[in-house]
């Protein structure tokens, strides 16, 4: 059985040492919420007014459980129920679903990325919160979406443009692809950015399947750049703000650099 557990070390007090616990949140500095499940954290987002959002997988119910907790530590009772939201995907052919990173946009509204499926693929699973927790009608379906993309390990990172546009990035196993899917602000695919929204990216590197521990980073230009760490190799690719690979970086947008033990 696992607690979903937020540790944080937030700024010291002015009588306490760089790193010590800040004694005026939770518990000393550490808050455990148990949600009578097997919880686990995957990713966690702060507020413009401090209060901070944890993303999880509740395997219990199998869907995402999100917590928002004041600054203080204790559970913000005015989002979703007493503090905390969770989503399932009815109607989905899924054994397993995973959370794995969060987001907040410039209007307060909470996106969340991650796979529902089997243990051999996952489609990508997005979802979209309003402030107060509730799904956000306005997105996908009823505040939903999964796309499948054939083979697919599931969604693994996610980053929001200035204009509202929501891109996510996860990879499929056969063929051994990094794959980057961008959404309307409505949910909508992104016919503008790859082929109808979907951009796949294939590299001969070793160990290279299963890639979906990338992070993905938006850079002023509107340019996209995946880190990912893959058996002994680092591989760093970029993409243009349409999804093609940059012919500018790396060899045709991709650089490997091996890991030597």
């Amino acid at each position: 059985m696992k607690l979903l557990l937020l540790f944080l070390c937030l700024a010291p007090l002015a009588h306490s040492r760089p790193g010590d616990l800040d004694p005026t949140f939770g518990n000393s500095g550490k808050v455990v919420t148990y949600f009578g499940g097997h919880d686990s954290i995957s990713d966690i987002a702060i507020q413009n007014d401090g209060k901070i959002v944890a993303a999880g997988t509740h395997n219990f119910r199998s869907g995402f459980v999100l917590a928002r907790y004041q600054q203080n530590g204790t559970l913000d009772p005015s989002f979703g129920k007493d503090g905390v939201a969770y989503t399932n995907f009815e109607g989905i052919n899924q054994d397993e679903c995973e959370c794995s990173a969060i987001a907040i946009d410039s209007l307060g509204r909470i996106v969340v990325v991650g796979g529902v499926g089997s243990d051999y693929t996952k489609d990508f699973a997005v979802t979209r919160y309003l402030a107060d927790g509730s799904l956000d009608a306005s997105f996908g379906n009823g505040g939903k979406i999964v796309t499948s993309i054939g083979g697919g390990d599931g969604a693994a990172s996610i980053l929001i443009q200035k204009d509202g546009k929501i891109v996510v990035t996860g990879s499929r196993e056969y063929p051994s692809e990094a794959v980057l899917i961008r959404y309307n602000e409505n949910g909508t695919l992104d016919s503008h950015f790859g082929i109808e929204g979907i951009a796949s990216i294939k590299t001969s590197t070793p160990n290279y399947s299963r890639l979906p521990n990338g992070k993905a980073i938006l850079q002023k230009d509107g340019k996209i750049a995946v880190a990912v760490v893959t058996g002994r190799s680092v591989v760093l690719m970029r993409v243009t703000s349409e999804g093609d690979l940059d012919q500018t970086f790396g060899f045709q947008g991709i650089r490997v650099s091996l890991v030597h033990k």
